[in-house]
């Protein structure tokens, strides 16, 4: 009838000021009031709904990034299902990635070893099913660090550092390099019992 066209219109308008609007916190704000509108309107399969939520939720995070604050693991989950009820299963992969990725770095303290391995794990399985080449790269990185934090020997530490530099090695920005090369040289002079040698690879 009328009154949800008048609906339907003033929600698409609002979806399209969001669209346009360069700043990311005054986008998702609009964007929640085309949600609000949109969710008045009978959907037979939420299609739209689902949409503007990503929509959202893509400028949420953005936001995030803007202020360079890091954003809740949650946000990662929630857009991946729904990425996953939408038809994109890379982009569902992609996100649980990042989800378990976050989730890992947020309990790294504070839960048990084994909870951390399984998002770790988790994170890398999802990358790799979501065939996106530079976050396999990072979470190969991450993954391996992860290990090299809950391995018994010096030795088994220095092999995951080793493949995590590897990974690193091959991503556009090498982002984090610097540190985990400064801990497999430490690790690899630990290792060392000739004297000359350890100082060697602590001075490079």
């Amino acid at each position: 009838d009328g009154k949800s066209i008048g609906i339907l219109l003033r929600g698409q308008y609002y979806r399209e000021k969001a669209l346009k609007e360069e700043d990311n916190e005054k986008a998702a704000k609009i964007l929640l009031k085309a949600i609000t509108l949109f969710k008045k309107i009978p959907d037979s399969d939420g299609m739209i709904l689902k949409k503007l939520e990503l929509e959202f939720l893509k400028r949420k995070l953005m936001e995030n990034k803007d202020i360079k604050s890091k954003p809740d693991a949650k946000l990662f989950l929630r857009r991946a299902n729904l990425f996953k009820e939408t038809g994109k299963m890379k982009g569902y992969h992609q996100d649980m990635s990042l989800f378990h990725m976050f989730s890992a770095l947020e309990k790294f303290t504070k839960v048990e070893d084994q909870e951390i391995l399984n998002h770790a794990e988790q994170m890398l399985e999802h990358a790799k099913k979501g065939e996106q080449p530079e976050l396999i790269l990072k979470t190969e990185s991450l993954y391996h660090e992860i290990k090299a934090q809950h391995v018994f020997t010096p030795k088994e530490r220095a092999e995951e550092l080793q493949k995590a530099l590897e990974a690193i090695n091959k991503t556009s920005d090498k982002f984090g390099k610097d540190t985990t090369e400064t801990e497999y040289l430490m690790t690899r002079a630990m290792m060392t019992g000739n004297t000359d040698k350890r100082n060697l690879l602590l001075k490079r």
